[in-house]
């Protein structure tokens, strides 16, 4: 849904606009309701030229056990749980939520995007080769060629 906050209308599917009227609807949520402001429209910009490219790189990466992915992956995770921080404020902060049902409901909604990622930084920076030692296939040992 936080595209809706920066593509022409025109680029969003129905759906994702269903979505996101039933999402304000139940929740109040003050960053998606228009006017967007600008800080949050960055941090959208960010998430769909840096995250978003990246993950479908750290999956390859993720699925092949390839401890190459730990530096990008630890950068990654730090860059996206720090995103979060003016999101958390200003759910905090804001009078534009309803209630504090509302309130507690959407720290849930967003905490996943702080915590999953602090848990993936905390892991690379903890694990100086997170998927183990890796050997190279004995045909490529043989050959002398190095696994990528």
């Amino acid at each position: 849904m936080p595209p809706v906050a920066v593509l022409p209308s025109r680029f969003v599917p129905a759906f994702a606009s269903q979505a996101l009227t039933w999402h304000i609807s139940r929740t109040g949520d003050p960053l998606m309701t228009a006017p967007f402001a600008p800080w949050f429209r960055a941090l959208i910009c960010g998430e769909l030229t840096l995250q978003l490219p990246f993950f479908f790189f750290a999956c390859y990466a993720f699925a092949r056990r390839r401890n190459w992915i730990r530096i990008p992956a630890l950068i990654y995770g730090v860059h996206t749980a720090t995103t979060m921080l003016p999101i958390f404020f200003e759910l905090a902060a804001s009078n534009k939520v309803p209630t504090q049902s509302a309130r507690v409901q959407l720290f849930a909604l967003y905490a996943p995007y702080a915590l999953l990622p602090a848990a993936c930084a905390a892991w690379m920076a903890l694990s100086p080769q997170p998927f183990g030692a890796q050997r190279a296939p004995a045909k490529a040992q043989r050959n002398g060629r190095k696994r990528d």
